[in-house]
């Protein structure tokens, strides 16, 4: 008898301190965790929307005080640039909001935001590191056309000058992959880490803990 009600004091102290809940009361608690993600991430877009509209007129405001045609071509890259990352971020920001967190369904609903999310932050990488190089070497190229006479602009196509341009793009979208990693984990990353631990804790109810 005293080995039984040991047994049993053994099992509710480990109850007590893995703090289980019921699972209306764990769901409840995992939907307001993936809620509050969801918002840093939403909060997230809306930021870099704004740096991205101040950027964009900026930029706009070039064509107003220059009217070098090559300026004119390299502004207007950087401004078909920021439509599209415009409208993308505009996309992503109505799918994510269009996602329900209420009701029976928050395994689904987690689910498909951890699959959007990460489907955004793989585009948004990839587009990136293929925009450097190109980036790049329009810049370079726009900086040796302000710095080489009229009669010399030949000189762009020369061997030399394009494998230093190369060279130049390799170099700096090379140091922007690590500091792009970083900038999606500050942003996105962790928020997204959370959603995909509040999936892993509804799934298996045991794991969760009520102080995370």
């Amino acid at each position: 008898m005293m080995q039984e009600l040991e047994g049993l004091k053994s099992a509710w102290n480990a109850l007590h301190q893995n703090h289980i809940l019921p699972p209306d009361e764990i769901r409840t608690a995992l939907r307001g965790k993936t809620q509050m993600a969801l918002n840093r991430i939403k909060r997230s877009i809306r930021l870099e929307s704004g740096l991205l509209l101040l950027a964009t007129l900026g930029l706009g405001l070039f064509f107003f005080f220059y009217h070098d045609p090559i300026q004119h071509l390299f502004m207007g890259f950087m401004l078909l640039v920021a439509l599209l990352s415009g409208l993308y971020y505009g996309a992503k920001y109505r799918q994510l909001s269009s996602i329900g967190l209420d009701g029976q369904n928050l395994r689904e609903s987690l689910q498909l935001l951890i699959r959007t999310l990460e489907r955004y932050l793989k585009i948004y990488m990839y587009g990136n590191m293929w925009l450097a190089p190109i980036g790049a070497l329009i810049g370079f190229y726009y900086g040796f056309t302000l710095q080489t006479p009229q009669n010399q602009l030949s000189r762009a196509y020369d061997w030399k000058i394009m494998l230093i341009a190369g060279l130049t793009a390799l170099l700096l979208t090379g140091l922007l992959y690590p500091l792009l990693k970083w900038y999606l984990r500050k942003l996105y990353g962790r928020y997204l880490d959370e959603m995909k631990t509040c999936l892993a804790e509804l799934e298996n109810p045991e794991t969760y803990e009520a102080e995370s």
